[in-house]
């Protein structure tokens, strides 16, 4: 091959992987306005539910974290009372998941995005599942790891188990907690799941809240 020939085969070349990465950006341009688009409409949508779905919700999680904050103040020398802080956080617990589920019973769900369902579907399972918990409950994945294989397993689990990662020479094995399903009402663990949900949630419902806001204010 002349070096004529190579220069524009070469030339060749470089103008089709040009195209090509041309044409994947503006791919990739499409489908970040497309999706976009999409939130922009589902946050249209959702806003002529704020007074029916939103603002109810929003008002449940505060009165939850107002009732989570005072039960952390009490004296815990009165947990166990008929009317100590552990009751009165169960009641405050109880009202809440009782609000959300007639929420859903009138499907309010219908005017949810996915994430904000599942977010809350799931504080809910573990608000339920902690009410009477003893011992902290964790969705625990172990993997076993042979020369590029793996294979997974999960169990769900009362046991304690410490997070690793072992490998040596193409073979390992790793446990990892994936989740906390239920923990009792006076652990660290309650704590840190209550926080991490209650958080999620509300930012959630605050994309739509205070996007309506916004725009009514500007």
């Amino acid at each position: 091959m002349t070096i004529t020939a190579a220069g524009v085969l070469l030339g060749v070349i470089f103008t089709v992987l040009g195209s090509l990465y041309v044409a994947n950006k503006r791919i990739a341009e499409l489908n970040i306005a497309h999706a976009q688009k999409l939130q922009e409409v589902f946050l249209s949508n959702a806003r002529a539910y704020l007074e029916a779905v939103y603002l109810p919700l929003h008002l449940a999680q505060a009165h939850l974290a107002a009732g989570y904050r005072t039960f952390q103040l009490q004296d815990s020398s009165s947990i166990g009372h008929p009317s100590g802080p552990k009751e009165r956080l169960t009641a405050v617990i109880d009202e809440y998941l009782k609000l959300v589920d007639q929420m859903m019973d009138r499907a309010a769900g219908a005017f949810l995005s996915p994430q904000l369902e599942d977010e809350i579907e799931d504080l809910s399972s573990f608000l339920r599942a902690s009410i009477a918990a003893d011992a902290v409950k964790r969705r625990i994945t172990f993997t076993i790891r042979v020369y590029g294989t793996s294979m997974s397993r999960v169990v769900e689990s009362t046991a304690n188990v410490w997070p690793s990662n072992i490998s040596l020479m193409g073979i390992g094995s790793s446990v990892e907690v994936t989740k906390v399903l239920a923990a009792p009402l006076t652990s660290k663990e309650f704590e840190e799941q209550f926080v991490t949900a209650t958080t999620r949630v509300r930012g959630l419902i605050k994309e739509v809240t205070l996007g309506a806001h916004a725009r009514t204010g500007g």
